[in-house]
């Protein structure tokens, strides 16, 4: 390049013409560098021919450099997170461009997760520029070297003095404190590199960890689940740590325990190899407990460890808690999810129940019972039955008759638990109840039960069965076990039946058993001066056989005595016992125990034992338990015993009830005889 400087005269010479007395000056730039090369050569074989030892001086000694710094974008850089490193060149020549550089990438940084090197990002400046990421070759202290070279057309792509270009990479730092990056060779070590490209990396501690949740899930199904670090002081939602920043962690022991509203949840929990380059391994440590494990987790970059559980107990409220081992801070959950039981494999029968009186223990011949379930999966869980439903069969050589399946319509109308009803006959012991769903085929373990037979009048039992006889008008006990007979109209008030007589016989009896009602004349009580002309009273005979003879030893045995009694229930109408009126006119009924014993004073029963001849003479029933204090101070019942001497009856008062809606009162009676019983 030539430069023509002014005259003395002032005057601006013209190009190609000078004057006399004109100076001149030229200068070379580096745009001739290839001459400067040359004559920087021959000047270097002059130096050697005369004899002499000093090498030439490098082309930066005319003062072209550049300064060289580096930046992280962020602010700050994380052990083991990915990072974005700048490094910003500025240009000091005064007169020169550069077109090329090399940064030394140290080896404490590692390519990001999922790549096998750093990522060039770009570069900003004029011009057009490429980045290459190459091994080291001889450079000592490197891992990969980041070239930087300006594109095509050259003119445009440079860095010309005092112009600034940065370039980015995007790696990994593995070792906190200060990292330095070298910058070589810009242009091919004509410029001096000022100032040493380094930045700070610091670890940044996790706060808690993101816990997967992993849905809605099958008992028995295996699902992965992951473990996230997040940075501290960096979860977005209060309580939601899965909306924080994902950081590298360091590793640690971390228990993870399952966390159920019906125990454990997790029969086995195993760690998944790392699913992405840079997540974390995890071997196990101790389990704890069948659901707790403490696993050593290995260094991680990305914070992330996966895990496959398999989860077999059924519940609406399970969470996965990771927490580390103490001491230690960092810890989080999944939060609640579900786990539905499985399908059914197996159906058990719960209870086998009277429909009419809710027991359990005695099932009448002929009238309706329910057998309730459950259904289960295989793994305990209870589980709702399929569409189509549960049947109920009876074994046994009677006669049985299904009264409604559990019946499922719809995925909607599922449910865990059911029942089924049926009628059984005649009366029997052991007979085995079975329950069956179609689909997939479940059959249910039998349950064998008795069924005592029930007769108006009179009926054939045997010895051991139990059974029960009633009157006419004697209906089904109430839910609570209350009598229901209908007696008084509660409308009108009407009689529609003096009395009624139940008897319950938990040993059966030998052959025929008879009970009825007749007034007294019939029963030749009014001769002994039991039946008063006003109280047209309503008298219960029994006649049963309650001492079998062994067939094979020709004993004869005791089914009832005063220990273990029969009961008989006899009920009387309002109208024939009435409610006593306080002095005050109340006439609520409280079956208090003042009530009970009013009525045992003032509604005396008579007895006849029956066995001992048709002459036998009448008494009065007693109490079954001793009766102390009075009105003013209360009455107390003491305890029942056996049936007290010398007669085989007595009243149990503390069973003594009167109907809130009829008002007909009922007297319990235990007794261990052919029995007949005079109000």
């Amino acid at each position: 390049m030539l430069r023509l400087s002014e005259g003395p005269t002032g005057e601006r010479p013209h190009a190609g013409f000078f004057k006399p007395g004109d100076r001149y000056e030229m200068k070379a730039s580096r745009h001739t560098s290839l001459t400067r090369r040359v004559l920087s050569g021959l000047a270097a074989l002059s130096v050697a021919a005369v004899g002499l030892t000093f090498a030439s001086a490098p082309a930066h000694a005319s003062g072209d450099s550049v300064n060289v710094t580096a930046s992280v974008s962020g602010g700050t850089a994380y052990v083991g997170q990915v990072t974005t490193v700048n490094f910003n060149l500025v240009n000091n020549a005064h007169s020169d461009d550069f077109h090329k550089f090399t940064v030394v990438l140290p080896p404490t940084v590692s390519a990001p997760p999922g790549k096998t090197a750093p990522v060039p990002l770009g570069v900003t400046g004029a011009g057009n520029w490429g980045e290459s990421i190459v091994p080291c070759g001889t450079v000592p202290n490197c891992s990969w070297l980041l070239i930087v070279k300006a594109l095509m057309p050259r003119w445009s792509s440079r860095v010309a003095p005092g112009a600034t270009i940065t370039a980015s990479v995007s790696l990994v730092p593995n070792t906190a404190g200060t990292v330095t990056f070298p910058v070589i060779h810009v242009e091919d070590d004509m410029f001096a590199v000022l100032g040493t490209p380094s930045i700070n990396v610091v670890n940044q501690l996790p706060g808690s960890f993101c816990v997967s949740n992993p849905g809605t899930l099958t008992a028995g199904a295996s699902v992965n689940f992951t473990v996230q670090a997040i940075a501290l002081g960096t979860e977005t939602t209060a309580g939601v740590p899965c909306t924080g920043k994902p950081v590298g962690y360091a590793g640690k022991p971390v228990e993870i325990k399952f966390a159920s509203d019906e125990g454990s949840g997790a029969a086995h929990i195993v760690p998944v190899a790392p699913v992405s380059p840079g997540d974390g391994a995890a071997g196990v440590s101790t389990q704890t407990t069948a659901s707790d494990i403490v696993f050593n987790f290995g260094p991680s970059t990305t914070g992330k460890y996966t895990f496959t559980g398999t989860f077999d107990v059924a519940a609406p409220q399970q969470a996965i808690v990771a927490a580390e081992v103490s001491p230690g801070t960092v810890a989080g959950s999944s939060g609640d999810f579900l786990v539905n039981p499985g399908p059914a494999t197996k159906l058990v029968i719960n209870s086998i129940v009277d429909d009419a009186s809710q027991s359990a223990t005695k099932l009448t011949a002929g009238a309706v019972f329910d057998a309730y379930f459950n259904a289960f999966d295989t793994f305990g869980n209870v589980t709702p039955t399929p569409t189509g439903g549960v049947s109920i069969s009876a074994g046994g050589t009677g006669t049985f008759t299904s009264a409604g399946a559990f019946a499922v319509s719809s995925a909607s109308d599922i449910a865990t638990a059911g029942e089924v009803s049926g009628y059984y006959s005649p009366a029997q012991t052991g007979v085995p109840i079975t329950l069956t769903l179609a689909a997939p085929l479940v059959v249910s373990a039998p349950t064998n039960v008795d069924f005592a037979g029930t007769a108006v009048g009179s009926a054939t039992l045997i010895p051991g069965v139990a059974a029960s006889v009633i009157t006419p008008g004697y209906v089904a006990p109430n839910p609570d076990g209350t009598p229901n007979c209908a007696l008084t109209d509660p409308k009108t008030g009407a009689v529609l039946n003096p009395a009624c007589v139940s008897t319950s016989l938990s040993k059966g009896a030998n052959g025929l058993v008879t009970l009825n009602t007749t007034d007294c004349a019939t029963a030749g009580a009014g001769t002994v001066g039991l039946c008063g002309s006003t109280t047209p009273a309503v008298v219960a005979n029994l006649t049963a056989n309650f001492s079998p003879i062994d067939a094979l030893t020709g004993l004869k045995t005791e089914l009832y005595t005063a220990a273990l009694p029969a009961s008989l229930t006899y009920v009387c109408a309002s109208a024939i016992c009435p409610v006593t009126t306080n002095p005050d006119g109340d006439t609520t009924i409280y079956n208090s125990v003042e009530e009970q014993v009013e009525a045992f004073q003032n509604f005396p029963l008579y007895a006849q034992d029956a066995s001992d001849g048709p002459s036998a003479p009448f008494y009065q029933v007693p109490a079954c338990q001793t009766i102390t204090g009075g009105v003013e101070g209360g009455y107390t019942l003491g305890a029942i015993g056996p049936v007290p001497g010398p007669h085989k009856s007595c009243v149990d008062v503390s069973s003594i009830f009167r109907s809130p809606t009829s008002g007909d009162v009922s007297f319990k009676v235990l007794y261990f005889d052919d029995y007949k019983l005079v109000p």
